[in-house]
């Protein structure tokens, strides 16, 4: 089959995927936002972040490694998985026993007990992960539709009612451990074939090579983001992780729409043609052109509105965050223009060379925190926003070392998307200022409706040809069942 027709296809269902998952996403936000305080809220991220980089080698370790081989058998798989399971338990246990030390050295009592029973779904994943690997090698992503939204449907669920009747912060200890509990549940009822309990040495050394990288590669860049939570938790304090916690999930709940579809697209459509380096450019080149033509105003609406999306969403209580959440919203477009940095790395063989990056990148962040960092939420904020300064040249040098795309192809389709959102900023920005006296819910709505009209024209204008190519790409996916 043609790979646009199966890129369409698969894009259906993780598109389904992502849309609902960031719908459940930020209905689940809004009602914990009111029922939890910003503490609570920053002791669960504290001990999400160390379960959340505990999670990387029980899903990543073989993941890559099984989507990109065209000789993985039945028995790597098996392997991968008993391997896997004992991993999850060892790294459950550690939490168990470590907890107690771990809250003492933060000084947060809570998480004494919150780490263990969150720990959990580390042994939750192990079941589904390389369930995931063999969907996702295939194409088929309707199973891996089904386990993401039955998981975070009853987790959503369940954590708002708990909130709702006075649990706190265990609301969200719940929410973590069923999400994927009962995500990994769903998967194996869903599959035609299920792992089983059968090791091999061999099978797994043939898979730890490239998997080392790649996990390494993900815990780095997982990890930039929840060691900067825990420095922010040690040095400033549960209430100010809790604020930028919910700046965090609100800028990634609306990156995850998108990126969690077309990135899960990503590797494998790369693998299949990293032998065509013509055409593995072009799809690189075509893949990022139209992810920032629809990111692109959406931060930066999110932006120019987060005042007006704080109130009405949140609460007054959130007040201090709406300057952070913009910053976020803003920084978010440099993700976007590297989302397909990291599966080019991986497709081509070279899934190392990103750990260069992101290891400044997690030392900037420790250095920083530890000399000016911790005077306060402004001066972390600014730290944070600064790493990429400092690693995004490296990134953007070592892709152009690995394929030998140049800077220009790198960024490809970013120029015209970029100049019609600031057109977009200032329209909107000039336009809230005379629109003070209405009420927020009617201000936010003229906001979106006048920026995005303002968007579409300016691109219109810009670029008619990716504008037709977005939406006949689009049209053709709704259109086609997996």
């Amino acid at each position: 089959m043609e790979l646009r027709k199966v890129a369409a296809r698969a894009l259906a269902w993780t598109t389904l995927e992502s849309a609902a998952l960031s719908g459940l996403s930020f209905v689940t936000l809004l009602v914990l936002s009111h029922y939890l305080s910003p503490k609570e809220f920053g002791v669960a991220a504290i001990a999400l972040g160390v379960v959340q980089l505990l999670n990387v080698p029980v899903e990543v370790l073989f993941h890559d490694a099984l989507v990109r081989s065209d000789v993985a058998t039945e028995s790597h798989f098996d392997s991968a998985f008993s391997f896997t399971l004992i991993l999850s338990v060892l790294l459950c246990g550690s939490c168990w026993l470590l907890s107690g030390w771990f809250a003492d050295s933060m000084d947060m009592p809570e998480l004494a007990a919150i780490l263990p029973w969150m720990s959990v779904s580390l042994i939750g994943m192990a079941m589904g992960s390389i369930l995931m690997a063999d969907q996702r090698r295939k194409l088929q992503f309707r199973a891996l539709a089904l386990r993401s939204l039955v998981g975070r449907s009853i987790a959503a669920a369940v954590a708002i009612t708990m909130a709702i009747r006075g649990y706190g912060v265990w609301a969200l200890v719940a929410q973590q451990v069923l999400l994927i509990s009962l995500g990994s549940m769903t998967l194996w009822i869903a599959s035609s074939w299920r792992p089983k309990l059968r090791f091999h040495g061999a099978d797994v050394r043939d898979l730890l090579g490239f998997g080392l990288h790649s996990t390494l590669t993900t815990f780095l860049g997982l990890a930039t983001q929840r060691v900067f939570l825990l420095l922010v938790g040690g040095y400033l304090g549960s209430y100010i992780v809790g604020c930028f916690s919910l700046v965090f999930r609100a800028t990634d709940m609306l990156r995850d729409l998108l990126a969690g579809a077309v990135s899960q697209l990503a590797l494998p459509l790369f693998s299949r043609v990293q032998s065509d380096y013509s055409r593995l450019v072009g799809v690189y080149s075509q893949a990022l052109r139209l992810t920032f033509f629809i990111a692109c105003p959406i931060f930066v609406l999110l932006a120019c509105c987060a005042g007006d999306v704080v109130r009405l969403a949140f609460g007054e209580k959130w007040l201090a965050v709406p300057v952070y959440l913009s910053v976020s919203a803003a920084l978010a477009l440099q993700f976007f223009a590297r989302l397909y940095s990291g599966p080019m790395f991986r497709a081509v063989g070279r899934a190392d060379l990103p750990n260069v990056a992101l290891g400044i990148q997690i030392g900037y962040l420790a250095l920083g925190m530890a000399v000016f960092g911790r005077f306060g939420a402004a001066y972390a904020m600014i730290l944070w926003v600064s790493r990429l300064l400092v690693t995004t040249p490296i990134d953007v040098w070592l892709l152009e070392r690995a394929t030998g795309m140049r800077v220009a192809q790198q960024f490809a389709g970013t120029l015209d998307p970029l100049i019609a959102a600031i057109v977009m900023a200032i329209v909107v920005t000039v336009g809230n200022w005379q629109l003070q006296g209405l009420p927020v819910a009617s201000r936010l709505s003229i906001a979106i409706a006048v920026g995005v009209t303002c968007y579409l024209c300016c691109m219109l204008l810009l670029e008619r040809t990716l504008t037709r190519q977005l939406f006949n790409f689009l049209r053709q996916a709704a259109t086609l069942r997996a």
